[in-house]
């Protein structure tokens, strides 16, 4: 099965700094969509899924900084997108407010090609400049991450089919505890999960795990429980990958 494109967002008012970023994304396979107001993108993202969004803070009527809030707050299931700011200040000035306001990371203006690559890599886990020119949909594990940081296949394998072992009690223990509704229940298990998602390299779903575990020491239950359906897919995927993966070894 051909797995879709990368989905990207990019959201400015400014025409030319759109077409500027757009060019960046050239002779890629990417999939680039514009959008020209914060209204325009949190209607885009309500009907849409995306990977990232590159949204400029200063933009006339709603800027980036409240539109990523309602980006956030409106539409739980994309919590876990890295949104990027862009802007023409010194990134330096502005980090606690990027921070403050759940930005991922700052890029500054005019955006060149090797800071797109920079950012793929960072949080599409891209692990080369040739991957971005013929990439489909990442998968949740890191292979080449996984492979170079454990040499050892005899190792590798024990750890994927001691994952696999404990698939089932981990499926009924994340539903027991998304079930309870507790947010210190919930944090448990899944900062338990997170140990495993980091040693295979699953930056995917490790994005989302730690997504979870900051709503929950906010007290937050309703985005938590709003990101128990996009984490349960994407572990069920883990495990299918971890199965295929071993199959090959």
């Amino acid at each position: 099965m051909t797995r879709r494109m990368w989905n990207i967002l990019i959201v400015d008012d400014n025409t030319i700094n759109r077409k500027l970023l757009r060019h960046a994304f050239q002779k890629t396979d990417v999939e680039v969509t514009e959008a020209r107001t914060g209204e325009e993108a949190i209607e885009l993202v309500r009907d849409q899924e995306f990977d990232m969004i590159f949204i400029s803070l200063n933009m006339t009527g709603m800027n980036g900084y409240e539109t990523t809030t309602r980006i956030r707050s409106l539409y739980p299931r994309n919590i876990h997108i890295p949104i990027i700011a862009t802007t023409t200040k010194e990134p330096s000035r502005i980090i606690e407010k990027v921070q403050r306001y759940h930005l991922n990371d700052i890029v500054r203006k005019p955006i060149q090609k090797t800071d797109i690559i920079t950012l793929l890599k960072k949080y599409l886990s891209f692990t080369s400049e040739d991957d971005i020119y013929s990439i489909k949909k990442a998968n949740i594990i890191n292979i080449q991450e996984f492979e170079k940081f454990y040499q050892d296949e005899v190792l590798r394998k024990d750890i994927l089919e001691t994952i696999i072992e404990e698939k089932d009690k981990d499926l009924r223990d994340i539903e027991r505890a998304f079930s309870s509704k507790n947010c210190e229940t919930i944090y448990h298990k899944i900062h338990y999960l997170k140990g495993s998602f980091s040693y295979i390299k699953a930056d995917k779903i490790l994005r989302i795990t730690q997504s979870i575990l900051d709503f929950c020491k906010e007290q937050m239950i309703d985005e938590v429980l709003a990101l128990e359906e996009p984490f349960t897919e994407n572990y069920k995927q883990l495990q299918q990958e971890i199965e295929m993966y071993l199959q090959t070894m």
